[in-house]
């Protein structure tokens, strides 16, 4: 008696694929944001948040980055020696924003980051961009569903 095969149905790996996008663009952006403004680090990651929110807890950032306090605070500090943050004590924590010197550097960031956006969206016209924004958001929304469905503390972070 011969055993038929059946052939193995080919899995549409999304995950891997955002995954690889996600590495790559944090791999251009370091090494753009390094050659423009000294960042090392993830620095440019911290200084992004804060323009875009402005003053935050220090808490608050360990967690709108996902790093560890030991991490956050070593780019807090690197940014502090070179004034680009202002840090102050409250009741609440340690509120970190920008000096005037760190929002300069934002305001630059933010038009190399145009100029990243428009070469990453090259070949895709405007319903493509549309289909491709509204995608990514509901990948994020069910993302993020999938991350609170886990119990607290059940996983890894750092991989899949």
């Amino acid at each position: 008696m011969t055993t038929q095969r059946m052939p193995a149905r080919k899995l549409n790996p999304v995950s891997p694929q955002v995954m690889k996008l996600a590495t790559l663009l944090r791999r251009s952006a370091a090494s753009s944001y390094k050659r423009a403004f000294g960042f090392a680090n993830g620095e440019w990651r911290l200084v992004g948040l804060l323009g875009e929110n402005g003053p935050m807890l220090q808490n608050a950032l360990v967690e709108a980055l996902g790093q560890d306090k030991g991490q956050t605070s070593r780019g807090v500090a690197r940014l502090g020696e070179g004034n680009l943050i202002v840090r102050a004590r409250t009741p609440g924590g340690v509120l970190i924003q920008l000096s005037p010197r760190g929002q300069v550097i934002f305001r630059s960031m933010r038009e190399l980051i145009r100029e990243r956006n428009a070469r990453l969206l090259e070949g895709l016209d405007a319903a493509e961009r549309s289909t491709l924004l509204r995608a990514l958001r509901r990948m994020t929304e069910n993302a993020q569903a999938l991350l609170d469905s886990e119990p607290a503390g059940s996983g890894d972070e750092s991989g899949d």
